[in-house]
């Protein structure tokens, strides 16, 4: 029953927005998998199929391959952020976004390319040569693998940005947030999951891997992607009663998923801190990937007292530079 109910969802998930069977994925083995491609780690793919999501390690893979030009050009354009070849990377990431100025990926790809480029000019222009051998060393230990990095990655952490992070399962988890730090200041709490950076997922990285990320120097902004826990009290219900009217918002089904549209001042989702543009990824447990509006409805309605939901939300971080 479970897995009709799966087949069913996919099957409007695929039909709602308009996407073909259009990633495929070929295994060392000569087995070709085809289905869309739904979460895209450093080292595996979640591939979403007719016949359920299969995690797939990119190390098993030959090749994976997509049917439309935008994201072969996004997945040369990440290849070349990974070897630190900006100038690739800004070119490939400005032809995906000419192609779909609505790319999420290609426009934050586009942005930070864009930006290490500038920095980098910038530097040269100034003879900043200090700077200049310290960003060439980071970029040396990442291809070599070994951390030249003297401060301790995890104290220059707190100073540049003001959290301190564990990892949990597979993600990593703030568990210190200084107070009027820039972390502080865009509203990251304590319990709060980073998940992406600049859209690039930040499951199943190395702490140390996560780390050089965060700390890159040629990055003084950040667009992190955040993951929270909440939990909304419901109100009094009535007959009349609608599941926003519960819980304080309004909820629209867009092209990344189940979205908060509008939040009532002074209600429970507001109390809870749920904001207008939150993607909803699950409620009472349940994910959303395959959730329709009215599922979810129900769902909240079913609630007793509370209902907890799991949000992202995207926030920039400008970090502190120690160097001047």
């Amino acid at each position: 029953m479970k897995s009709k109910i799966f087949f069913i969802c996919t099957s409007i998930l695929f039909l709602a927005y308009g996407l073909a069977i259009a990633d495929k994925v070929t295994l060392k083995d000569g087995t070709m998998l085809k289905g869309v491609i739904v979460e895209d780690y450093a080292d595996r793919i979640t591939l979403s199929t007719f016949e359920g999501e299969k995690s797939i390690m990119k190390s098993d893979a030959t090749a994976i391959e997509s049917d439309t030009i935008e994201d072969n050009i996004l997945g040369l354009a990440a290849q070349y952020t990974d070897k630190s070849d900006f100038e690739k990377a800004y070119y490939y990431y400005e032809q995906a976004y000419k192609l779909n100025p609505g790319s999420k990926a290609a426009r934050d790809g586009f942005t930070v390319s864009r930006q290490i480029l500038f920095k980098k000019e910038q530097l040269l222009q100034q003879a900043e040569v200090k700077k200049w051998n310290m960003i060439q060393e980071f970029n040396r230990s990442k291809i070599s693998g070994v951390d030249t990095i003297k401060k301790d990655n995890d104290a220059a952490l707190k100073d540049s940005i003001g959290i301190k992070l564990e990892m949990e399962g597979t993600s990593p988890k703030v568990t210190e947030v200084l107070k009027g730090s820039p972390a502080d200041s865009v509203g990251i709490m304590r319990g709060d999951k980073i998940i992406a950076i600049w859209s690039r997922l930040t499951g199943y990285l190395s702490k140390k891997d996560l780390l050089s990320r965060l700390l890159d120097p040629n990055q003084t902004e950040l667009k992190l992607t955040i993951e929270r826990a909440m939990a909304v009290t419901k109100e009094k219900p009535s007959v009349l009663t609608s599941a926003q009217d519960l819980v304080g918002a309004t909820f629209v089904l867009q092209y990344e998923g189940i979205t908060v549209e509008n939040v009532i001042s002074g209600g429970p989702a507001d109390k809870a801190g749920l904001k207008p543009g939150d993607l909803v990824i699950s409620v009472r447990g349940n994910f959303t990937r395959y959730m329709s509006l009215d599922m979810m409805y129900n769902i909240i309605k079913e609630c007793k007292n509370k209902v907890d939901f799991v949000d992202r939300r995207e926030v920039t971080v400008w970090k502190k530079t120690s160097i001047q």
